[in-house]
């Protein structure tokens, strides 16, 4: 399975926030496609904070959620802010009450429960 990610950026030029609508599947490896949107869509108005809504994808890799949420801490060295506190751009991440699973993943291990969140 090809796990990719659709991104709608949703900016209300009268506030002083945005929603990232995320599709697709958000793993360790695609996840790190959101960092330069993340910026750039925090970057278009002076403390512009951002909120990634999951609540649309297809499938999450537990991994590539942790390291999503680890970015808006400002675990990572290019995700600080100037005064050296977690990015400011992210104000919050929705993720649904159970994480979905990859339909092909499933397909794959048939007899294999999916695992409880």
């Amino acid at each position: 399975m090809d796990h990719k990610l659709q991104v709608l950026v949703k900016l209300n030029i009268d506030s002083t926030s945005a929603v990232l609508d995320v599709g697709g599947c958000l793993t360790r490896g695609s996840c790190q496609a959101l960092f330069p949107i993340i910026r750039r869509t925090a970057s278009l108005a002076h403390g512009l904070e951002v909120t990634v809504d999951l609540s649309a994808v297809d499938h999450i890799d537990e991994d590539g959620l942790w390291l999503l949420r680890d970015f808006g801490a400002g675990k990572f060295m290019d995700s600080t802010s100037p005064d050296g506190r977690g990015f400011g751009g992210v104000r919050d991440i929705v993720v649904p009450e159970h994480l979905p699973e990859c339909e092909a993943l499933r397909a794959r291990n048939p007899g294999v429960e999916p695992a409880a969140a």
